[in-house]
């Protein structure tokens, strides 16, 4: 009878101590899922992206949500590529896009076969400031009517680089292409 009471005694302490324990494991377990669903909500919430890009060694900083990036095959035998930050909806019509020019290209030669039939009529500005780092760049722009909207057209040829940065917008999206494009950090510079 003693051995049975004896018993009885040792799985009553035991009892309390399990369900303390199953409790402890359900609270840090709770609250490792929650610490979870709050770092993925912070992740995806934080719409302030920084794109790197080691193919044309620049950096940008866009919004994700007003923005989309996108890499564009131009030259399938070549491998060329672009990159391409356009707004959201209207990627194909409202974008700031990087791509890079070979530098033995004569960009004043180019732009008079383009002017040659009158259908553009570029400005031309030298030692244009832009991006982060205030670089200078050669700015051609143009005004294109031909669509339902007009848009603006902006080229800034980093010859240090080789890089063309290619700004098309209209009036209501030109602060949000503006601001990428303030953003750019080439390479160490």
């Amino acid at each position: 009878m003693e051995n049975q009471e004896t018993q009885e005694k040792q799985e009553e302490t035991k009892q309390p101590g399990n369900k303390s324990l199953k409790i402890g494991l359900y609270i840090l377990l709770t609250a490792a899922f929650l610490m979870v669903v709050v770092l993925l909500a912070m992740h995806y919430m934080n719409t302030k992206k920084t794109f790197i890009s080691k193919e044309f060694d620049y950096t940008l900083e866009f919004d994700s949500s007003q923005l989309k990036y996108e890499k564009i095959l131009l030259n399938s035998s070549d491998k060329v590529y672009m990159d391409r930050f356009g707004v959201n909806g209207s990627e194909d019509k409202f974008y700031l896009a990087v791509n890079r020019i070979d530098a033995s290209t004569d960009i004043d030669e180019l732009m008079e076969a383009f002017e040659s039939d009158d259908s553009y009529s570029f400005t031309r500005e030298e030692n244009v400031a832009f991006g982060a780092g205030g670089y200078k760049a050669f700015r051609i722009s143009y005004e294109d009517t031909s669509g339902t909207v007009p848009v603006k057209v902006y080229y800034y040829y980093d010859a240090e680089d080789s890089l063309l940065f290619t700004v098309c917008t209209d009036e209501a999206h030109k602060s949000v292409l503006e601001k990428a494009l303030s953003s750019v950090r080439i390479g160490n510079r």
